[in-house]
């Protein structure tokens, strides 16, 4: 089993629960922190991944869309219990208002952490050419390299969507790792298709436990599962309304 957890943005205070489903808050992500430092868990280098090895209680701390707050609350909070975080960042917000910063992406990668690719724009990548794809992929891996000195290792798809098409052509880009947003454990490990157990506002201390256990799961996995399908086929305003009742269902008692 190979654990990954994606995260998305982290407020310092409270979360509206009327739009912020993936938003959780310092004092909760500071508490999982604290969880998995206290049962053993550590940190997965990449390097390992690529090579098929996962030491026991090993884990990938991934964080998507590249918001500021990834920065002045989920920085100080992975260095603190010492866990390595991986910031997926769209280009295209590079220096925006709200998103990170060239200057902090590099103290980013300095610190020890990894900045890997959200594509250029946080759009769907799927509805795209393969002309439109492999242009947005490029720049994503040119303006990340010119920042850190490196080019991107590991991708996620932005908003989760993702084809054959799009697989292929970020392979060609010489990206190694593709980290989905499909619900699992990789307990079949696919380097191109890895899943992930997506956090929200709604886990609480005791279903956080209960994903490390791998215990009460299916039910959440399932309607997870049925989520993301709704995703896939509904449109957004609908989507949205599904969401809702996803959360509701799902929230930790």
């Amino acid at each position: 089993m190979i654990l990954i957890l994606t995260y998305h943005k982290v407020t310092g205070s409270t979360v509206d629960v009327t739009n912020d489903f993936y938003t959780i808050t310092r004092d909760a992500l500071k508490s999982q922190l604290r969880t998995l430092q206290a049962r053993g868990y550590h940190s997965l280098s990449l390097d390992k991944l690529v090579s098929n090895g996962a030491p026991p209680s090993s884990c990938l701390l991934t964080f998507d869309d590249g918001t500021l707050d990834h920065y002045d609350i989920v920085l100080p909070l992975l260095d603190e219990h010492k866990f390595q975080g991986v910031f997926f960042v769209c280009t295209s917000k590079f220096d925006v208002p709200g998103y990170l910063s060239r200057a902090q992406i590099r103290e980013i990668a300095q610190r020890g952490h990894i900045v890997a690719s959200h594509s250029h724009q946080n759009r769907r990548l799927d509805l795209m050419t393969d002309e439109q794809i492999h242009e947005r992929l490029a720049l994503s891996r040119r303006l990340i390299t010119e920042v850190i000195g490196s080019a991107p290792v590991i991708f996620a798809p932005p908003g989760g969507y993702i084809n054959a098409r799009v697989r292929a052509a970020v392979l060609a880009s010489g990206i190694r790792l593709i980290r989905t947003m499909r619900w699992g454990y990789n307990d079949h490990l696919d380097l191109t298709a890895l899943q992930c157990i997506p956090m929200n506002r709604h886990i609480g201390h005791r279903q956080f436990n209960d994903i490390l256990d791998r215990r009460r799961i299916v039910r959440l996995a399932m309607l997870y599962r049925t989520k993301e399908f709704a995703k896939w086929v509904l449109p957004y305003h609908l989507y949205r309304e599904i969401r809702r009742a996803f959360g509701a269902t799902i929230r930790d008692k």
